[in-house]
């Protein structure tokens, strides 16, 4: 699922609802989502400052001199570059119904 295909399912939904994630088909749990965190493939996060595209240090504490990329020259990655966004849970876990996956979604 692309971050579009969710803001398209969530704008026919109830905007003051909680958003929850459900996960565990086979034992079921829910938790309440707490944020929406830009990250990368290997789930670090990015902060606003953005990371090393090569060693993902956030630029905040970017090592030019201890960087692998030092000689190819050094990219940030940002939060609109992502190439993926993480729905952080609150760590409060509740037991779920299996029909949350059998429906089709909206």
């Amino acid at each position: 699922m692309k971050v579009q295909d969710l803001i398209d399912q969530l704008s026919d939904l109830n905007p003051e609802a909680e958003l929850r994630i459900a996960y565990q088909p086979s034992w079921p749990m829910w938790e309440s989502v707490t944020a929406a965190q830009a990250g990368t493939e290997e789930a670090q996060a990015i902060n606003e400052d953005g990371l090393c595209s090569q060693c993902f240090a956030s630029m905040d504490e970017h090592d030019d001199e201890e960087c692998d990329g030092r000689e190819e020259g050094v990219d940030v990655l940002t939060a609109e570059d992502a190439p993926a966004v993480y729905l952080v849970g609150g760590g409060s876990n509740h037991y779920a119904s299996k029909s949350l996956w059998e429906g089709d979604g909206w």
